[in-house]
């Protein structure tokens, strides 16, 4: 029952975590804060379409 995970996807992901550690915390906040709304706006969809 274990994932495989693919090397140079995981690579991938770290060299992008490794830069986001370099952001100042305003930026994350706004990266965060921009990911949430949208996630607000698909839940919002989902509900209007059922």
């Amino acid at each position: 029952m274990y994932a495989i995970i693919d090397a140079a996807k995981l690579a991938d992901v770290q060299a992008l975590a490794d830069k986001l550690a370099q952001l100042p915390e305003s930026a994350l906040l706004y990266i965060a804060g921009y990911a949430e709304g949208r996630a607000d706006a698909a839940r919002e969809q989902k509900k209007e379409a059922s």
